[in-house]
């Protein structure tokens, strides 16, 4: 029994530590901020378009990416980026910037971040990983990505075994957004 217990707590361990490798030290998280497990994308049959997503001036959400919490000290953020320019950050949890920060990106900037997605391939990838389904693995901490791009809208899900196109993207996209000058609000 011993042996399973063990078996166990090391499997556990080995599973959890990794996805928490670029967590920023000394940021405790913000707990009235983080909910449940963060931004969920909508559930979009494979063959439908999501609807593109607006804001109330009818700007366009351009791509957002969002960070889950997990068992550990992994960053926990959503940012988004609007068609009007506006960057919006907010900081939940183990990141340089917590709480609400908004920044001014150019169309350059916008059209840098949609021809990487194109060029990366990431449109051609699945929505969801690991394949298979919605099984949302406790504790491990996932990765949402929105992206609208020719008036239509792209989802995926990153949990775990997500392929190379899309954690590259993900990087290039985060490598992005701390380029720019941030402004709490």
């Amino acid at each position: 029994m011993r042996v399973l217990l063990y078996s166990f707590l090391l499997l556990s361990a080995n599973l959890l530590l990794p996805a928490c490798h670029s967590a920023k030290a000394g940021k405790k998280p913000d707990n009235s901020v983080i909910k449940h497990r963060g931004f969920v994308p909508p559930v979009v049959k494979k063959d439908e378009d999501p609807p593109v997503e607006e804001d109330q001036d009818g700007n366009v959400l351009i791509a957002r990416i969002a960070r889950d919490t997990c068992y550990g000290m992994c960053p926990a953020y959503v940012a988004e980026i609007w068609s009007d320019g506006r960057a919006l950050w907010k900081g939940q949890a183990y990141v340089t910037r917590m709480g609400t920060f908004e920044a001014k990106v150019s169309r350059q900037w916008i059209q840098l971040l949609l021809e990487e997605a194109a060029v990366s391939g990431i449109f051609r990838t699945d929505s969801y990983y690991p394949r298979g389904g919605n099984n949302m693995l406790p504790g491990v901490p996932a990765i949402y990505l929105s992206l609208t791009y020719g008036g239509r809208q792209f989802h995926c899900t990153d949990i775990t075994d997500a392929p190379q196109e899309v954690k590259n993207f993900e990087r290039f996209f985060e490598d992005q957004l701390e380029g720019l000058k941030w402004v709490k609000l």
